[in-house]
């Protein structure tokens, strides 16, 4: 995926204590696959993991700055071809506090070619990672220790062919702690990977949009402590021959936790589009509830989406645990009862597909995303 003769002189050219562990790091990925063989077979691989085999990316620290203030009233952190851009705590080492080595392939190969940005002051924060140049790949490696409450929006762009943003992000939450989290992700003719895990022992709302990619990958993992609670919504918009692969798990493990989740997803033209993920609920995990439903919309005959949300209880004294999923076309009633108001057949379709996509908490730049996209196929 990355020529690893490069990837060797960017660790010797840009790191000096870490060097050593980071090249062990660049060796590691070498030798993990994508996917085991014990793995469930009851769970599918969606993402074409071949597609980022055959990228051969350039690393390096690039020219590339961005003048105006991508998000007011946030502290913003850009992450441009690589360079730093900012006011965070910089950390040189190839490690992050959540996310373990063999979690996933990519891991290893993210962690030996990028600094640590540690986030734990409260406020608002902006992280605007970006991609201007062609064949590039630029890796992150970013921890939120929420220890007051705190909002975070990461959005990840590309600007070019062939390169690719990738991200591991880790959000450990401390009692009593109300974290918000939006995970955006736009890469046009370009890759993206993410990884995000989480840590919760007060309160998690999070926010996930991918659209427009190559092939992407967005995978969270969240383990949830007595008390805790999450609230998330995932959402895939897939045009011309996208591939967007989602998958979001919650677990758990503490008496009392509470999960709501809602996975979306709509493909267009000869896209794929994919949101699924497992609700676990432990044995130890007594009196908690978990919800999640999955659903999606295909918008032309080429298209195909899949919405796989699986529910496993382990314990028989719960409060409540429920998944849903459905897949089928804009609803003809929506469109009757649109069209008997005035509107013409696509007029309706896109105001049905807009009110299924967007939310009211989406930041403003995540609305023109998806007229945008949608605008691009006639919608």
């Amino acid at each position: 995926m990355v020529d690893l003769k490069k990837a060797e002189v960017f660790i010797n050219s840009n790191f000096s204590s870490s060097k050593q562990e980071r090249l062990n790091l660049l060796k590691l990925y070498q030798e993990i696959p994508y996917q085991y063989v014990n793995d469930s077979p009851t769970v599918k691989h969606y993402t074409e993991w071949n597609e980022y085999e055959n990228a051969n990316l350039n690393i390096a620290i690039l020219g590339g700055t961005k003048t105006e203030t991508p998000f007011e009233g946030f502290n913003n952190i850009l992450i441009v071809n690589n360079n730093i851009i900012g006011d965070v705590e910089i950390i040189d080492s190839p490690e992050n506090p959540l996310i373990s080595l063999k979690e996933h392939k990519l891991v290893p190969l993210i962690l030996s070619l990028s600094k640590r940005l540690k986030i734990s002051r409260p406020g608002k924060y902006f992280i605007y990672h970006y991609v201007t140049e062609e064949n590039v790949f630029s890796p992150l490696n970013l921890e939120i220790d929420a220890q007051n409450d705190i909002e975070v929006i990461y959005y990840a762009e590309t600007r070019s062919k062939n390169s690719f943003p990738a991200a591991l992000i880790s959000l450990n939450i401390n009692d009593s702690t109300n974290v918000k989290f939006t995970h955006i992700s736009y890469t046009p003719s370009s890759y993206f990977f993410s990884l995000i895990k989480a840590n919760i022992k007060g309160s998690l709302t999070s926010y996930y949009f991918t659209t427009a990619s190559r092939m992407a990958h967005v995978e969270a993992l969240y383990n949830l402590k007595t008390d805790s609670v999450s609230n998330f919504s995932a959402r895939a918009l897939g045009v011309n021959d996208d591939k967007i692969d989602i998958k979001l798990n919650v677990y758990h493990e503490g008496q009392k936790s509470v999960s709501n989740g809602t996975l979306k997803a709509v493909s267009a033209e000869n896209s794929l589009t994919v949101i699924r993920g497992d609700a676990v609920i432990g044995e130890e995990a007594i009196g908690s509830s978990t919800s999640i439903l999955g659903k999606a919309l295909m918008l032309s005959q080429n298209s195909k989406s899949v919405a796989s949300p699986s529910l496993e209880v382990r314990t028989g004294d719960i409060e409540l645990a429920k998944h849903s999923a459905s897949v089928s076309k804009v609803p003809e009633d929506y469109i009757f009862y649109l069209k008997t108001r005035g509107f013409t057949q696509k007029e309706s379709e896109s105001l049905i597909i807009r009110g299924f996509l967007i939310e009211d908490e989406d930041p403003e730049f995540l609305k023109e995303l998806v007229d945008k996209n949608l605008k691009g196929v006639g919608y």
